[in-house]
């Protein structure tokens, strides 16, 4: 699934069949685009009826507060709220984000995300 970046679904793809065109070496940095379905797509190898949402948010021109609520809002139309923590919640969604560097990680899940 593709998404624009207000969150609206661009386009869905249903028997999605890749194929290996060149082994990457391990050594190599990640393409942040392509690390959320890499994440999806081996969650599903391990919890078969997890039905998660990876997002990645690179950016480090901004606070990491600020990339987690951009890209919980691409998750959803819902207002983002803080804990007395700092931990984000969407009313009714389970939500995780984590930071390092100039990359936050959204995940999104139907149950708990821890």
């Amino acid at each position: 699934m593709r998404n624009s970046g207000e969150g609206n679904i661009l386009e869905i793809w249903q028997g999605l069949e890749l194929q290996i065109i060149k082994h990457k070496n391990a050594d190599d940095p990640w393409i942040s685009n392509l690390l959320p379905p890499y994440l999806e797509r081996n969650l599903k190898k391990v919890v078969p009826n997890a039905n998660l949402t990876v997002i990645i948010d690179e950016d480090a021109t901004v606070e990491r507060r600020v990339r987690s609520d951009r890209t919980l809002q691409k998750l959803s139309h819902h207002i983002v709220t803080r804990r007395t923590d700092g931990k984000p919640e969407i009313t009714s969604e389970k939500v995780c984000v984590s930071h390092t560097g100039a990359l936050t990680l959204v995940v999104r899940g139907e149950a708990a995300v821890i």
